[in-house]
């Protein structure tokens, strides 16, 4: 009897730690949150950092060469937004994981500073339990 108590109360310590744990990380490693953090590197012009968020076509985290490609072109892009007033904010509006859990798509508004507004779309895919923004 006194096993069946102590083994209650291990198993209920148990599950209240594991919902702690799952609350507490509820929304940090989500698709939608990467692509806010793409436009806050971008916005603050670090192209570094924002180049790090993106992958191959094929899944593959992008090696040194194709970091400094994207770098480039994530500069290039930013000339695109200053025509516009700048970036100003990003709004998600839908966040789409598959079954697998591996494979999303994220809908959201990029507005400017101008008052201009653009739809976008990216697919993401979870490599390491990170993810990343699927170039292609």
């Amino acid at each position: 009897m006194k096993i069946f108590k102590q083994l209650s109360v291990l198993l209920t310590l148990t599950f209240i730690a594991g919902i702690m744990y799952s609350c507490k990380n509820d929304g940090i490693n989500k698709p939608s949150k990467q692509i806010e953090k793409l436009y806050s590197y971008v916005k603050s012009k670090d192209y570094e950092k924002a180049a790090s968020l993106y992958c191959t076509g094929d899944e593959k985290v992008l090696n040194q060469d194709e970091l400094k490609k994207v770098e480039g072109l994530l500069g290039m892009g930013n000339e695109k937004f200053e025509k516009k007033g700048g970036l100003d904010r990003i709004e998600v509006t839908e966040e789409i994981i598959d079954e697998s859990g591996l494979n999303a798509s994220v809908k959201f508004t990029v507005y400017y500073k101008n008052g201009d507004k653009e739809e976008e779309k990216a697919k993401l895919v979870k490599i390491d339990g990170n993810w990343y923004v699927k170039i292609g």
